[in-house]
């Protein structure tokens, strides 16, 4: 149960990530935490993982992504991405389906693969036929000529090139989070600090679903392959302004209701993303 969106800014030259921080155990136990679902992969240069699903099959697959040089080229990376994705796969329905029925894979295969096929096996087969990993993600960064590129790899293993949508979202509050999106006319060409105030809009449009949390972790990818964690003051900047301007004109303000941002509060996101961006000379 989670949210994560990855939107163009810039004229696409930055990518703004944003998710919630709710760890989910099961159907009881959902709560705030501190987790990220922003995952930098380390051997690559400055691309980020957005991930939603189960960490037993979110961690393999973001290992088997951690290569050198992933990412340089879009082509290599989606070949790569469905590769990592099979594998787990295989691996995942051999650990769990055939293991614990003392079947080889070669047997499997070779059962399956007979014009008339056992009654069991054909059960079996239907049962795998009908499984998928819980490993929602999406991949964002630059490639090595400096362009922007979100791929989703959804359960169903294959990756798919988003950028040409300019943003997408995973997670159980994906739809809600894509609606908004649209429904505040996102534009690439907008720069981040819009973006990244649309963004969290988003996310918390998406609290509607279950499981998605409130607090919220959020990074700017620039083309020059940086990463920029934002920092708590400016996030908190966006919360202010998200709490004054989407509020109803006949809302009475409450004792516990976030307190108003400050006049330059806009000159301040300006600031922060001006820092950040990539000097041209």
């Amino acid at each position: 149960m989670t949210i994560c969106a990855g939107v163009l800014a810039s004229g696409g030259a930055s990518i703004v990530c944003v998710a919630d921080k709710a760890a989910t155990y099961g159907d009881y136990i959902q709560w705030d935490a501190d987790e990220t679902k922003i995952v930098p992969l380390e051997a690559t240069h400055g691309i980020v993982a957005l991930v939603s699903g189960a960490d037993d099959y979110i961690g393999p697959v973001l290992r088997g992504l951690n290569v050198e040089g992933l990412g340089s080229n879009l082509t290599a990376l989606l070949e790569k991405a469905e590769a990592v994705y099979e594998a787990v796969l295989t691996k995942t329905v051999t650990a769990e389906f055939l293991k614990p029925r003392l079947i080889k894979r070669e047997e499997y295969i070779k059962a399956i693969s007979q014009p008339e096929i056992n009654p069991y096996m054909e059960t079996l087969a239907e049962d795998i036929a009908e499984y998928e990993l819980d490993c929602d993600l999406l991949l964002c960064g630059f490639d090595s000529l400096k362009k922007p590129y979100i791929v989703s790899l959804s359960p169903s293993g294959v990756p798919a090139d988003i950028t040409r949508n300019g943003f997408h979202a995973v997670g159980s509050g994906f739809d809600k989070a894509i609606s908004r999106l649209l429904w505040s006319e996102w534009k690439r060409s907008y720069p981040v600090e819009r973006v990244l105030f649309d963004a969290f809009d988003a996310k918390a449009n998406a609290e509607m679903a279950v499981g998605v949390g409130y607090d919220w972790d959020a990074t700017i990818l620039t083309n020059d392959h940086q990463l920029h964690e934002v920092p708590p003051d400016i996030k908190d900047l966006i919360e202010k302004a998200w709490s004054r301007w989407t509020r109803s004109p006949f809302h009475v303000r409450e004792k516990d209701d976030l307190g108003p941002p400050p006049k330059d509060w806009k000159d301040r996101l300006q600031a922060y993303v001006k820092s950040i961006m990539p000097q041209t000379i």
